[in-house]
């Protein structure tokens, strides 16, 4: 499919692989559009990958948010995290447990497909080659099957960056529009009508609301785990007030 680079050999705990040529992305590069065109055409190609109709049987929005759950921590190990996290969650009485009832039912009266999809399209995932003009995708970890708006209401997100994320950076409606009528037209190989994009873009807060809780709750589990310097509580708060913001207005 050229979505990933060749593996050459695998061994316990790792792989060996090609190599890529391009940039990575950032937030103002993937607004280009030569490039939004690529990761359209690049998207459309890996969702189109045929799977066995058993591997459709449930999105893994629902299984690898249920882990990540089933993983927050009860305490921190530092009084500082743990003051932090008191104040936002407990002091504002956050049921995680409620929140993902009630975002699971909300998913599943939807009728989305399910396809292969990346699950983590950050603008660090995506590698630009200026000369072929074509993208590539790296970091497969999260890869697996879900519903295709959550790929891309996932992509949208990431707009905002990781460091200091700012939202208001996301597609607007015209620009989730035209993304959407560009995508369709290399899923569907032909031109999407005007009702199977206005579906679609209905329907993409939803799963970007699904985006901010699942990365919401994977970074309260980093946040006691990781040893990477990078302040996962902040930014698990951070998500979880986009997810209140977008869900709280169906």
């Amino acid at each position: 499919m050229g979505l990933a680079a060749p593996i050459f050999a695998r061994f316990h705990n790792g792989i060996i692989c090609g190599y890529l040529e391009g940039s990575c992305l950032d937030i103002n590069s993937v607004k280009e559009p030569k490039i939004v065109d690529a990761i359209c055409q690049a998207m459309a190609r890996m969702h189109r990958i045929p799977v066995e109709k058993h591997q459709t049987s449930e999105p893994a929005i629902f299984s690898k948010t249920r882990d990540f759950l089933d993983n927050v921590p009860n305490s921190y190990q530092t009084t500082d995290l743990q003051q932090r996290f008191d104040d936002y969650f407990v002091k504002n009485k956050v049921d995680l447990e409620a929140d993902f009832k009630h975002l699971s039912e909300l998913l599943k009266s939807l009728h989305n497909r399910i396809v292969f999809c990346h699950n983590d399209l950050l603008v660090f995932n995506i590698l630009y080659n200026s000369k072929s003009e074509q993208v590539h995708f790296i970091d497969y970890e999260y890869a697996d099957m879900n519903f295709q708006l959550f790929d891309i209401a996932n992509h949208f997100n990431e707009y905002g960056g990781v460091d200091n994320p700012d939202y208001s950076l996301c597609p607007n409606t015209d620009e989730t529009r035209s993304f959407i009528q560009k995508y369709l037209s290399y899923y569907l190989e032909h031109e999407p009508s005007s009702d199977e994009v206005s579906r679609m873009v209905e329907q993409i807060p939803l799963f970007e609301a699904a985006s901010h809780f699942f990365w919401s709750v994977w970074a309260l589990v980093q946040a006691k785990n990781s040893v990477i310097q990078f302040d996962y509580l902040e930014y698990g708060i951070t998500r979880y007030q986009m997810f209140r913001k977008i869900i709280d207005q169906k």
